[in-house]
């Protein structure tokens, strides 16, 4: 297989990047000062991944405000697009879940693989994982405790997991490997990086995106 490298996006590069957003009417030119100095805030004029920026975009348009740092851009990616509703999982749990799923993905080097259901689902209902459903549109707690095949279904259906048969066996694996590197950080930074031996010492990780992700987490600024 080819492999496909994306060339980080210069600041010299932002206001054609974002001036495509305009042309095709997803940003109005009003707002396009303002979310050039959000988005300069929020890289630092650094160059920085395509990703990053399309998401910055998608969440201006939102809020008409941006976090501080990636993770927390990341963050707020996944609970935009978490399920509503009744049954579906309250905010800790969603992240939490996809924080697990996460880190299920990448727990074999580092980088974001696929990995078959059966897996998934044994990391998911991993000893004293729970989590839990909203009982209500209203609310935000006490629903019913669900099953790791419900969450990862929501998962899946909310677009942050696919799935696939590859061969001969479902899998399921991240749209996008920087938001698995990520949220899988969230989840090593979460449980401390002597939970795995490998992340305490950086020798496996050193130059991936799992590592770059850690380093952002570490150097967060406050909101």
């Amino acid at each position: 297989l080819k492999t496909i490298e994306i060339t980080p996006l210069a600041d010299s590069m932002l206001e054609d990047f974002v001036d495509e957003y305009i042309a095709a009417g997803y940003i109005v030119r009003d707002d396009r000062s303002n979310l050039l100095s959000a988005v300069r805030r929020l890289t630092a004029g650094r160059a920085t991944r395509p990703l990053f920026i399309r998401l910055a975009i998608e969440q201006y348009k939102t809020t008409k405000s941006l976090p501080n740092s990636y993770p927390d851009l990341i963050q707020e990616y996944v609970l935009q697009i978490k399920p509503r509703g009744a049954g579906a999982l309250d905010q800790e749990s969603f992240l939490r879940a996809a924080r697990i799923a996460a880190y299920a993905c990448v727990s074999q080097d580092f980088r974001p693989r696929w990995v078959t259901r059966e897996f998934m689902l044994g990391s998911l209902g991993g000893t004293g994982t729970s989590f839990t459903g909203v009982k209500d549109s209203s609310s935000d707690t006490g629903g019913k405790t669900l099953s790791p095949s419900e969450v990862l279904d929501q998962l899946v259906r909310c677009g942050l997991l696919q799935q696939d048969v590859r061969v001969g066996y479902p899998h399921v694996g991240f749209w996008e490997d920087t938001i698995a590197d990520y949220l899988a950080a969230m989840y090593i930074n979460m449980l401390g990086k002597t939970a795995d031996p490998r992340i305490s010492t950086r020798t496996d990780v050193v130059g991936l995106g799992v590592e770059e992700a850690l380093r952002d987490i570490e150097n967060r600024k406050p909101k």
